[in-house]
């Protein structure tokens, strides 16, 4: 049976970068507790205890409140001190599974803490290191225990807290849940702000995929209620630990077993497809992505190792069952930085609670910067040794006595601690900072920030990136609520004043939808410039002399011109801009429309190029009338029964010239004007059998025998003879003017047609 234990926190004094930082320390943070211990699982344990421990090393002051409930507490701490607060319950434990609940904590302070969760039960204990909201993401590949696909009562969970309302998040388990949901089916569940969500299984959830949409931060939690590691071997314990996005895993780890204690867990997750896996430069397997492999390190042959990936994974460690070895501890969590992770100071601090009277340090540095590695001032290089699978880097099992114990490597170093007792054991991470490649911006040129610059409101300011790694977008907001894509964007001002500029970095891993983002932010300066701008307009021939511009006959058409005045003691000139319109003195236009027209019909005519005139009216000769459009550029004509032939006119004035007169004529078809002649006894293909007297360019002709059309043909404006005819009947003719009339004009007219005789042959003798 468990009693008590012991808690360790740690504090770390973090140095800022210039490339893109991450740290485990921060301001802002989003947590909840899972189901502790085994089924079943309710919200009355007696003696179960969770609480948020804080530390920092400077003096601060902040605040946790659960949302949804209204429940809050404020905390204070001086430097390089700590606090634990005890957390209700039915604030933040969470036992329903697929449940929505109010049940998310969230925590501020008015400086850098760091933040760990102890989740205490007389059976089952754990603790966990808590990433900021800096580090949270939208997508995340789930790791529990690994255990075998046969059923084990305690299963595995993951735990997810919202960090904004209306947060849509798919989930897609790898085994069946408690609350009915199938294994590799997706399913969708919506949170408001700091609601949780718990889903248990009775299986291993490792591979399960946690999606929120439309870029909204979610705060996830993975582990085991209970676990026995090995599966089926004694007592049980609790696992809880941080889930990271896909972003921080990594391809190279240093692992140092646990001191005292015959063997250690290491379990590891594959992102991608045919993840090859090394230990000590040995391939132990090949497995696809969302697949968990598990290794056995035998701390008395080596208690260090290098676990290698050919492509990022997910690695935890795990202390095992205390009956497995009669060994003092139970089964704990711990998620592995990758070697390039590290931190440069830490304080770490005993608090005396229970049962766990022995407590360590896992602590891995660079060989080549082992020298500078102190424990409370004291160099303690001698403590350490080589790493087994990769003498780069050296490492330190180092038992903890004191209250008090300061780690500080310039150089940078990976700590994990960990404390054993009587059944009982805890096991998290120091914390980390992950520093990756450079993201800086740029403003006309001048790598930013930078001080005493100041940009003109009337000039284009001109944005670049410089980022030196892959990425899938640029995303720029300018501070006066206009945006842009792409590494390079302008943007003008309208007004001055201090704008704040952030470049958004959207990057990616292939093959998953998990995006990452860095904001590199800067404030820009714009000086109010003095600017005026001028619209005139002249004619042809005159010359612009006002407001400082002396511009001689300039040519027909726009143009534009700046006056740059410079002020002493003002960073921006004042300007002077013209834009300029110049007219000509003659109108060029033209009419367009129809010149054959119909009576009673309606037709429409258009004046070109008419921009810039002033007066436009319009006239018609004797028999038409304007029907609308008098003073518009287009007008609507009618054309009255008795009209034979008209002009349309119109007459244009503006600003440069006289009134101007152009016309044009139109010709009114009347079919009652044709006459057709001929007809009588012809001889056989006579060429002129039937004769129009007139015809109209545009009018079609179709000639009929017997209301049979034999020949068409268009006018040409001149009389026509049609023929040769070669067979005898009545004729007529139909002329057609599309849109206005088809009718047959003229009287029919009767043709007979003689045969010619036949050709008489001549005999000789």
């Amino acid at each position: 049976m468990k009693r008590s234990v012991f808690i360790t926190f740690f504090v770390f004094l973090l140095i800022s970068m210039q490339a893109q930082t991450y740290t485990t320390a921060g301001k802002d943070f989003w947590v909840a507790f899972a189901s502790n211990g085994a089924p079943p699982y309710q919200d009355t344990v007696i003696g179960l205890h969770v609480s948020i421990i804080i530390s920092s090393d400077r003096a601060v002051s902040g605040n946790i409140i659960n949302p949804n409930t209204n429940w809050s507490v404020d905390f204070s701490l001086d430097a390089n001190q700590t606090t634990q607060i005890e957390i209700p319950k039915e604030q933040a434990y969470n036992y329903f599974s697929e449940t929505v609940t109010n049940r998310g904590l969230h925590i501020t302070s008015s400086d850098t803490i760091w933040l760990y969760a102890s989740n205490y039960h007389k059976h089952t204990f754990d603790v966990a290191n808590i990433a900021p909201i800096e580090m949270l993401s939208t997508r995340y590949m789930i790791q529990t225990y690994p255990y075998p696909s046969s059923t084990e009562s305690y299963g595995g969970y993951f735990l997810i807290v919202a960090t904004e309302n209306n947060t849509t998040v798919h989930i897609t388990p790898t085994a069946a849940t408690h609350g009915g949901h199938y294994a590799n089916i997706m399913f969708t569940i919506t949170l408001q702000q700091g609601q949780s969500y718990l889903v248990v299984s009775e299986y291993s959830l490792s591979g399960s995929i946690v999606e929120a949409l439309n870029n909204k931060k979610i705060a996830v939690y993975n582990g085991v209620p209970s676990a026995h590691i090995p599966l089926a071997e004694g007592a049980c314990d609790h696992l809880f630990e941080q889930a990271y996005p896909p972003y921080f895993w990594g391809q190279q780890f240093a692992v140092v077993g646990a001191l005292g204690r015959h063997e250690d867990r290491i379990a590891v997750t594959a992102m991608y497809n045919n993840t090859n896996i090394k230990k000590n430069g040995v391939s132990l397997t090949t497995i696809q992505a969302g697949a968990t492999y598990e290794i056995i390190n035998n701390n008395n042959a080596a208690p260090s190792c290098f676990i290698e990936t050919s492509k990022p994974a997910n690695v935890y460690q795990y202390l095992t069952n205390g009956s497995l070895n009669n060994e003092q501890g139970d089964p704990s969590s711990v998620w592995l930085c990758p070697t390039d992770y590290y931190v440069k100071n830490a304080i770490h601090r005993i608090i005396p609670t229970g049962t766990i009277d022995s407590h360590f340090a896992n602590i891995i540095t660079s060989t080549d910067n082992l020298s500078l590695m102190r424990l409370n001032n004291q160099n303690i290089a001698s403590s350490f040794q080589p790493l087994n699978g990769n003498p780069d880097f050296s490492y330190a099992q180092i038992p903890l006595i004191d209250t008090l114990n300061f780690f500080e490597n310039d150089s940078g170093f990976v700590a994990y601690f960990y404390g054993t007792g009587n059944w009982e054991s805890y096991f998290y991470s120091a914390g980390f900072q992950a520093s990756f490649s450079a993201a800086n911006m740029l403003v006309n040129d001048i790598l930013m920030p930078a001080e005493n610059q100041i940009f003109c409101v009337s000039d284009t300011v001109h944005f670049a990136c410089a980022v030196d790694y892959l990425y899938n977008d640029i995303i720029w907001n300018f501070g006066d609520g206009s945006a842009a894509n792409g590494c390079a964007a302008s943007h003008l001002y309208t007004a001055g004043g201090a704008y704040p500029v952030s470049m958004i970095v959207a990057r990616t891993y292939p093959n998953i939808n998990n995006v990452m983002y860095d904001t590199i932010t800067a404030v820009i300066y714009l000086d109010d410039t003095r600017l005026s701008i001028f619209n005139d307009t002249i004619c042809y021939g005159e010359s612009y002399i006002q407001h400082g511009f002396n511009i001689i006959q300039p040519n027909v058409g726009t143009m534009s011109d700046t006056i740059v005045i410079s002020i002493p003691n003002m960073a921006c000139d004042s300007l002077i801009i013209l834009n300029l319109n110049v007219i000509s003195n003659t109108f060029t236009g033209e009419i367009i429309g129809e010149t054959l027209l119909c009576t009673d019909h309606v037709y429409t005519y258009s004046l070109t190029n008419f921009e810039d005139y002033e007066s436009i009216v319009w006239s018609v000769s004797e028999g038409c009338t304007i029907q609308s459009g008098q003073n518009t550029a287009s007008v609507a004509v009618s054309i009255s029964e008795n009209a034979v032939s008209g002009t349309i006119s119109v007459v244009v004035s503006n600003r440069c010239s006289q009134n101007q007169n152009i016309s044009q004529s139109f010709e009114i078809f009347n079919p009652n004007d044709y006459v057709v002649s001929g007809g009588g006894a012809i001889c056989s293909n006579d060429n002129s059998a039937i004769q129009l007297n007139q015809s109209h360019i545009g009018v079609s002709y179709q000639i009929y025998r017997n209301g049979v059309e034999t020949e068409t043909w268009m006018g040409d404006g001149l009389s026509h003879n049609f023929g040769p005819v070669s067979e005898s009947g009545i004729y007529t003719i139909k002329a057609i003017l599309e849109g206005c009339f088809e009718d047959f004009i003229g009287d029919p007219i009767v043709i007979k047609v003689i045969p010619n005789p036949p050709a008489r042959e001549i005999h000789r003798e």
